[in-house]
């Protein structure tokens, strides 16, 4: 069986992670409504309120249960244990997704505190690198 995931931070092309994607197939660019914020070494992305039009950009890749639970292992999610883990995965619905992907999808969604932890206002984490290194302002 196959499962689709949205990515938006260390696991996209280009960045720290997106070895552990080797595996899954690229579907689709995709934004959900989200909120994304800086937790240091990598993001956290966040459920906004009805009506709320954040959003957080990425990319959803289809990859079977093996690389699924490998992706959980390094989301910190500890199964049967919400409290102890650092992510969660849970369903989103994608905004103007299209034909494509019409359904939910999975996504990691941070489980910890967000005290001094800056917000990402555009939502797009390697957008955001690029200002923060190149010394610009979001």
């Amino acid at each position: 069986m196959n499962y689709y995931i949205f990515i938006y931070g260390t696991l996209l092309p280009g960045l720290g992670l997106h070895p552990h994607m080797l595996g899954g197939l690229w579907v689709a660019d995709a934004r959900c409504h989200a909120h994304l914020y800086d937790l240091g070494e990598y993001p956290g992305m966040t459920r906004s309120m009805p009506g709320d039009p954040s959003c957080v950009t990425g990319e959803v890749y289809t990859v079977d249960e093996s690389h699924l639970h490998r992706l959980d292992e390094l989301e910190g999610l500890v199964p049967g244990n919400d409290e102890a883990s650092l992510y969660l995965r849970q369903r989103i619905t994608l905004v103007n997704p299209g034909n494509l992907l019409s359904f939910e999808v999975w996504g990691y969604f941070y489980n910890g505190s967000l005290t001094g932890c800056p917000r990402i206002h555009s939502g797009d984490y390697k957008e955001y690198l690029s200002c923060k290194f190149s010394g610009l302002r979001e």
